[in-house]
């Protein structure tokens, strides 16, 4: 290995600079680099001397950029000991941004990492060689001593423990205050929510369904329920555009027929209702993101404005899993999912926040006499199955008959096949495509209709 491999090793002063890059250039990405970086994992005195102002600035409140950073540098003296402004500007002009953040934060704390142990062996390895008075007992315990403590502070801090006595002391406490089951937000169906028990925080939901099973249009009547109950919620949209979305909610909730959406034929009880539909859902905290080309990277940014802006999440909604860009492109198909899962998995728990992802199943179920999926119909992953809290599938038997009655046709299984705090089996609900809505079958239509004169044409159940 050449002294220039080594060098790279411990350093990588490019992955410095398109750090300290996106820094500058994005809000979102500057909180993402304080919260999982610190000075020492930056080799290069300039770079360290930038980052540590840049924290700065942002712990003073003072709103970062290149103009901003170069002003405080001038202002505090550091101006000459970071390059002078020409390195400050270099490196939003010459430096790329934005798509390799995620892997240069890693080589940072890999390379930092490295320079941490080599220097602790370094010292270890001192003690060795001028061992001054110490005998071998003392030898063996200083460098024990060097090399544990140094281990110890790079642990990441999630492997920390807890005694087991702090452990029972929160259950029991929780067991006398009568909140020792921790409720999720609830989605608003009872059949699903008494299974589910809600969807819980930190938890990974995996809903999967063939093409036209409705899955799209359950994930956007969970989001509204939510909304509507007070609820602040997130839906990533990779697939539909804002506009279709929005129709979905005005058809759902407005009792509008969604075809009407698309030819524009509205009447005037069709607008009024439509006006109601905006006022009822005027203070509703819900955000629809449409962006296309996501990665798991860009959804936690994303999300992050929205706690910011909410003040707290209860739902994160992401449509669909096979459209989110893998980190790893040239990976084979079945790692990239996996890659994904894996992130989906950590997004929650980072967030605290339930995420609900849909997601594909594979087109062999269509070949078998059993219609009904189980996990193994997962698309392109086992990972999926292994990451999830929850996996469902939705299902409705009458598409794959002909000349059934509508109401037969309607008739869905909510699959609950994974539940990791909660019962597994099905849920029954009812889906009306007209008006892109699920109905609970524990429920009549009446609840959710003003409109009397419908009830017998599409909900005829006591």
């Amino acid at each position: 290995m050449s002294n220039v491999d080594n060098l790279l090793i411990f350093q990588n002063q490019y992955a410095e600079q398109v750090v300290l890059a996106n820094m500058l250039l994005r809000q979102d990405f500057l909180e993402i680099c304080l919260e999982k970086l610190k000075i020492d994992d930056f080799s290069c005195n300039y770079n360290r001397i930038a980052f540590g102002c840049i924290k700065n600035m942002q712990k003073n409140n003072i709103p970062v950029g290149v103009i901003a950073l170069d002003d405080y540098l001038q202002k505090t003296g550091e101006i000459l000991n970071v390059g002078g402004q020409e390195y400050i500007y270099s490196l939003i002009e010459n430096i790329p941004v934005s798509c390799s953040l995620e892997s240069n934060i890693s080589i940072l704390k890999e390379c930092s990492l490295r320079r941490n142990i080599s220097d602790a062996c370094s010292r270890a390895n001192k003690v060795c060689r001028e061992p001054g008075e110490r005998n071998s007992s003392q030898i063996l315990e200083d460098v024990e001593r060097i090399i544990t403590s140094e281990v110890v502070r790079n642990r990441p801090k999630n492997l920390a423990s807890v005694d087991i006595q702090e452990s029972l002391l929160n259950v029991s406490e929780k067991i006398q205050n009568g909140t020792i089951i921790e409720s999720g937000v609830k989605t608003q169906f009872p059949s699903l929510d008494t299974k589910l028990y809600g969807l819980k925080k930190s938890n990974l939901i995996i809903m999967a369904a063939r093409p036209s099973m409705g899955k799209t249009t359950l994930a956007i009547n969970i989001a509204e329920n939510i909304a509507l109950s007070g609820g602040k919620v997130l839906f990533i949209s990779l697939e539909m555009s804002q506009q279709d979305i929005a129709s979905k909610i005005f058809s759902s909730i407005g009792n509008i027929d969604y075809e009407k959406f698309e030819t524009g034929e509205f009447d005037e009880v069709d607008k009024r209702k439509i006006e109601e539909v905006i006022v009822k859902l005027k203070s509703a905290k819900l955000k629809i993101n449409d962006l296309p080309n996501l990665t798991v990277l860009d959804i936690k940014s994303i999300a992050r404005d929205t706690i910011k802006e909410f003040s707290g999440l209860d739902l994160i909604v992401i449509d669909y899993l096979g459209l989110i860009v893998p980190s790893n492109p040239m990976a084979n198909k079945n790692e990239q999912v996996a890659g994904i899962s894996g992130d989906l998995k950590r997004l929650s728990r980072e967030l605290n926040v339930p995420v609900l992802c849909l997601c594909q199943i594979n087109r062999g179920v269509e070949t078998r006499v059993e219609k009904r999926p189980t996990n193994a119909d997962l698309r392109d992953s086992g990972a999926i199955e292994q990451d999830a809290d929850v996996i469902m599938f939705v299902f409705r038997e009458g598409e794959y008959k002909k000349d059934v009655p509508q109401i037969e046709k309607n008739r869905t299984e909510i699959i609950i096949s994974k539940n990791r705090r909660g019962k597994t089996g099905v849920a029954n609900l009812d889906f009306h495509g007209k008006y892109s809505r699920f109905l609970d079958c524990q429920k009549r239509f009446s609840e959710y209709c003003t409109d009397d004169s419908r009830v017998v044409n599409i909900w005829t159940k006591d």
